[in-house]
Formats: C-alpha cells, sequence, structure tokens
C-alpha cells in the first residue's frame, strides 16, 4: 500500500504528461512491470483513462507510449497536494490543468453525445507534437492547447509538422480566448466554441 500510495501521488503529478515508467519504479521502489500494472488498475476502476499516440505516419519517429489522464481536476489536484494553492495564468501548472481541464472535458462531450470519436496525441522523436488528434465523423482535427492570453505563431509549429504529414486535417488551437480569429491556416477558437463544434 505505501508503493501504490506513492504511486498514486505521481500519477496525479504527471497527469496529461508521458509516463516514465523506470522514474515512477525509482520513486516507489516497485518494479516497471508493477508500475504499469499499477495504471491499469486505475483504468479498469475507471480512475484513470490512457491517450494513445496517433501512429499513422509513414515519414516521422513516433512516440509510442500512452498518455494517462485522471478522471477529475479535482481528486488529481488532491492527490497532488495542490489544492491549497491558486494556480496563476502564465505559469507551468496553470497550463497543465488548463489542458487537463481541455482533454477531460473533451472526452466528457463526446461520452455524453455518444460520438465514437478516437482521442490521441502525437509526437515525434524529435520533439515535434500535438495536444490531441481527434478522429471525428467529419475528417481530422489536430488540436493544440494553449492557456497565454496571447497565441503567438511560433507557439504553433506543431500543428503546421503535423499538417506537413497530413493534409487536409484541420488545424486547431484552443484556448482561454475572448474571440476565434485566424493565423494562416490555423483557427483559434475560444474553448467555449471548440465544445459548441464538436458537440454541433
Amino acid at each position: 500500500m505505501p508503493a501504490f500510495s506513492r504511486f498514486l501521488e505521481l500519477a496525479a503529478d504527471q497527469s496529461g504528461g508521458l509516463v516514465n515508467y523506470s522514474n515512477f519504479a525509482a520513486e516507489t521502489g516497485v518494479a516497471s512491470k508493477t508500475i504499469r500494472e499499477y495504471y491499469q488498475v486505475l483504468e479498469d476502476t475507471l480512475v484513470a483513462f490512457a491517450v494513445p499516440p496517433y501512429t499513422r505516419s509513414a515519414r516521422k519517429r513516433l512516440t509510442t507510449h500512452p498518455i494517462y489522464h485522471l478522471f477529475d481536476l479535482g481528486v488529481c489536484n488532491a492527490l497532488a497536494g495542490r489544492l491549497p494553492m491558486q494556480p496563476t495564468r502564465g505559469t507551468a501548472v496553470y497550463g497543465r490543468l488548463f489542458e487537463e481541464f481541455v482533454v477531460l472535458e473533451l472526452k466528457r462531450l463526446l461520452a455524453y453525445r455518444e460520438l465514437d470519436w478516437p482521442v490521441h496525441y502525437w509526437r515525434t522523436a524529435h520533439g515535434a507534437e500535438v495536444d490531441v488528434i481527434l478522429e471525428t465523423g467529419r475528417g481530422l482535427w489536430a488540436v493544440e492547447i494553449k492557456s497565454g492570453a496571447a497565441i503567438r505563431p511560433a507557439e504553433l509549429s506543431g500543428l503546421r509538422s503535423f499538417r506537413d504529414d497530413h493534409a487536409g486535417a484541420r488545424l486547431v488551437c484552443v484556448g482561454d480566448l475572448d474571440r476565434p480569429f485566424k493565423l494562416g491556416d490555423i483557427e483559434c477558437l475560444p474553448w467555449r466554441t471548440f465544445f459548441d463544434e464538436v458537440g454541433g
């Protein structure tokens, strides 16, 4: 139980990020195989879900580990010891929590609407990444999530890299924005607008 308890803290802290099983094993004192089994327990009990990588690329070497998300931000913050703090916009913690919020609400919306649209992430071995790849009934969407007050073109290089391999994909940046706008062929949408379009 002490090892599993420590694992829960780490899993909450790393929710939404790539898992390093070896680091978890060193922190908890159990084998990497056991860490994988712990994650399976979380999935089986609906405490967490896995987002697999999108690997349909003939050109790029891709990261192939799943990303795990705990089912609720409040539970995640409690386990990680973050409840007393108030995340400040512009910090790394705020950005991670905003990204988690969007992913969790997207999964809930798809379930409520009974939309069987697979959710993936995309990341190459060279560091190009996109937070969400959504296989919709209306084509492939590549979705980057940004929490800043402004979105700069340089922050969207992952979407452009994905477009190079997947012509025709809809490129979307979801943010805490006042209004929608475009940066070239990338649509920048307030998170509420994004959810309206997914569910519409």
